[in-house]
């Protein structure tokens, strides 16, 4: 996810301190009727090297909530 990676650069980079080894929650409810795939252990590798510590997901769909669950991330509601 390029973009993704791009966006989170510069804001990880705009404050580097305030996001070292912060907890992050995926916030899926704008993604819920996407039909492709999410690729959360690519995700969740970009967000490891900017020092974030992807920890769950929310609002997602059965899909989604099996396909985080099998890369490692919890359901938070």
């Amino acid at each position: 996810p390029p973009r993704i990676a791009e966006q989170l650069q510069k804001t990880v980079t705009a404050t580097p301190k305030f996001f070292t080894n912060m907890p992050v929650v995926l916030d899926l409810q704008h993604c819920a009727s996407v039909e492709t795939p999410i690729d959360f252990q690519a995700i969740m590798s970009l967000l490891r090297e900017q020092g974030l510590i992807p920890v769950g997901i929310s609002n997602a769909s059965p899909e989604q909530l099996s396909a985080a669950n099998s890369a490692g991330l919890g359901l938070l509601s």
